[in-house]
Order: structure tokens, then sequence, then C-alpha cells
């Protein structure tokens, strides 16, 4: 539940048809350290800026519209972690029967062997990743008029979409947790009472620089940083 944390929705008739949550790196690492953490290690030892991208969701009922969901919140989520963070990787765990996919039509990388996931009941998971210089150099052949990589990312990151995507991304990119929010995420949530008084202290630190931001230029974060305080989230 860190500010930088985006969940991207995807909807159909104003309803949810699908979700895929983008994770950045930091003090408090990746959720697939869980497993990977010696991978995930090496890359950061290299001084890559590393993402993640989970918590892939789509509606069961819209099987027929299910793939252009996923490359809806594909084209959102890459684009967001490349052009906007300038990320250097995102990393993903799947399933090994979905890993082939990744690999071929979107040119992921192996990086991390099979292993059973506790996070997702005991499943086994592949760790792959993207190189983001890959991709950006993609989108820039794309908008240049040059030879796309494949048909899918001919697909994905065609001009006018890309242009539609990124100004869609960079007008929200600013969207922030508001009051209620805080109190699923901290106070009403475990994850908090067992955290360690340093990952305790990094979260209120990464929120009290959106407070001080906020002061100036958005409300609700300086909204939400009081009901924070006011729900008693001391750091101990």
């Amino acid at each position: 539940a860190l500010p930088s944390t985006r969940v991207f929705v995807a909807k159909a008739d104003r309803r949810v048809v699908g979700t895929m949550t983008l994770i950045v790196d930091s003090q408090l690492g990746l959720p697939m350290d869980q497993i990977y953490a010696d991978n995930l290690g090496t890359l950061r030892g290299e001084r890559h800026q590393l993402t993640e991208a989970s918590g892939l969701a789509l509606d069961p009922e819209c099987r027929r519209s299910g793939v252009a969901v996923l490359m809806r919140l594909i084209r959102l989520i890459t684009l967001y972690a490349a052009e906007v963070l300038r990320s250097s990787d995102i990393c993903i765990a799947v399933n090994p029967r979905h890993a082939t996919f990744y690999r071929k039509a979107l040119f992921f990388q192996d990086f991390g062997a099979m292993k059973q996931y506790a996070k997702v009941n005991g499943a086994p998971a592949v760790g792959l990743r993207l190189d983001c210089d890959l991709l950006r150099s993609f989108v820039r052949d794309q908008r240049e008029g040059r030879p796309v990589a494949s048909q899918v990312y001919g697909f994905l990151y065609r001009k006018v979409e890309v242009d539609r995507a990124l100004s869609r991304l960079m007008r929200d990119r600013t969207r922030v947790f508001q009051p209620e929010h805080f109190s699923y995420f901290f106070s009403e949530h475990e994850a908090w009472t067992t955290a360690a008084p340093e990952d305790k202290a990094f979260l209120m630190e990464s929120y009290q620089k959106l407070a001080s931001y906020g002061t100036q230029n958005d409300g609700p974060i300086a909204n939400a940083i009081g009901y924070a305080r006011r729900m008693g989230l001391a750091l101990t």
C-alpha cells in the first residue's frame, strides 16, 4: 500500500472486468521476493530500477473479450512502468502454463526457475522479466514507422493507442489514497500490526512526503495523512 503502487482497472459498461497491479521496488521489496529474493537481489546489485506486475484478475463472465481486456491492461501497465516511471525491468511470477505467451509474444525473459508460490496457494510459478529499454525501442520503432518486433507489439503499441494511453497515464499519475483507504490498508489490517518498526517508519515517511506535496497541490493527500494520524498510526 505504498503511494507508488498503482492498480489498473478495465471496465465494460461501467462494470469492472479486469485488474492488474504495478508495484515499485522499495525498502519493503517486492511480493516476488518471497521466492525470488536472490534473483531480484542480483538485479538490484546491478542498479536495476525494478517494478513488479501482479494481481491479474479477469471477470470469467467476459471470456469473449478476455484477451482484449488483458491486452489493454498490459498496454497501460507496461507504458506506465517504461515511459512514466522510466523503470529498467518489469518482473512477473506466472504459472508455467502461461509463460510461453509472455516469452514469445511480449519478449519477457526467464530469470527465475520454477518454484511453488505460497502466495497463490502453492501453485507453481516461474520468474520472468521484461527489459524496459527493449520495450521503449519497440515503441519508438512503431512511432517512427519501422518494422514492428511482433504482431502483438504492433497491436499493443500503435502510435494512436500509445499517445492516448500516455495522455491518460500522465493525467492520472497523481491520484492518491483517500482517508478510507488508509483505514483499510493500515489500522484495519494485520500487515500494519505485524510490520517491523523500520518498515512502519518507511511507510509513514512515504506518505509524509505526499502530505508535504499535498499542502500545495492536492488537498486529498493532506486530508488522508491527517486521517492516518487521527487513527493512531504510530511507528511502534
